[in-house]
């Protein structure tokens, strides 16, 4: 039992009897850098949370309160705002008059569910791509097919400025990125979990030869069958004109037209002059 002993300046202090030393004061919990996810709330329930704000905000066209939230997934509102911070964070949601809007992965993710995709949490994927613990995990996996556990947390840790009592909220990190498929765990390994796209090879013998450069159309020469060439010239000559021309005019208008026709068949056969 704690008695209370006077000190020279006349106050008192719960000092054990005998003992010249104060108690020692409970070490303070240094918040990390970064923000983390919340161990308040279980992994899967946190992705339920996900799914609600896109389903009670009618796929984005208005905000979800944490109230709405809340009993949709059958928790208190204090409860659901805990997981906020880290949605908001990694771009899950976008803060909007004091409420949150889903984004695009986040409705997308709940389409895919309602329709029984097992991989629907891979929607997320894109965003916790560019967040800054996908970031350092799967850089690190680009140069090493695998790496322990422990040793991802102890990364992510470091960057985060989380001391050990936040091991659980780091975990959660990983939790994230094996759920979009970033990653897989195989017991205690961790490695990527999406292969590189495969580099398409392009070999010689797939590349067609070149073409002939097409030929500039004839205007007077249209499309023809096989064998034949179609003519399409135009002429016209008033009646009244030509009623005044001689014989030897008519004559020398008529054979000018013919050599015109035979000089273009030879042109498009090839057998023309030039």
């Amino acid at each position: 039992m704690l008695q209370d002993t006077q000190s020279p300046s006349g106050t008192t202090s719960g000092v054990p009897p005998g003992s010249s030393e104060p108690p020692t004061p409970s070490r303070k919990k240094a918040r990390p850098k970064k923000t983390l996810p919340t161990d308040r709330i279980a992994f899967q329930k946190q992705l339920d949370v996900l799914r609600s704000h896109a389903v009670l905000s009618n796929e984005g066209e208005k905000v979800a309160t944490n109230i709405a939230v809340g009993d949709f997934v059958h928790m208190s509102h204090s409860t659901v705002s805990l997981a906020n911070p880290f949605f908001a964070d990694v771009g899950f949601l976008t803060k909007s008059n004091g409420s949150y809007l889903p984004s695009r992965e986040v409705i997308d993710f709940s389409r895919a569910h309602q329709w029984g995709d097992e991989e629907a949490a891979h929607k997320l994927a894109p965003l916790l791509r560019e967040a800054w613990f996908g970031k350092s995990i799967l850089r690190r996996l680009s140069f090493r097919p695998t790496m322990d556990e422990d040793e991802a947390l102890r990364q992510l840790a470091q960057e985060a400025s989380a001391g050990p009592d936040y091991r659980t909220q780091v975990a959660l990190l990983l939790a994230f990125l094996e759920a979009t498929g970033l990653i897989e765990r195989d017991g205690s390994q961790v490695r990527l979990g999406e292969p590189s796209p495969p580099t398409q090879t392009i070999r010689p013998e797939s590349i067609p030869p070149p073409s002939d450069p097409p030929r500039e159309p004839n205007p007077l020469v249209g499309p023809a069958p096989e064998g034949g060439v179609n003519f399409q010239i135009g002429v016209h000559v008033d009646m009244r004109e030509l009623r005044e021309w001689e014989p030897q005019r008519i004559a020398a208008f008529f054979s000018g037209m013919a050599q015109v026709l035979a000089a273009k068949g030879g042109l498009e056969t090839g057998d023309g002059e030039t």
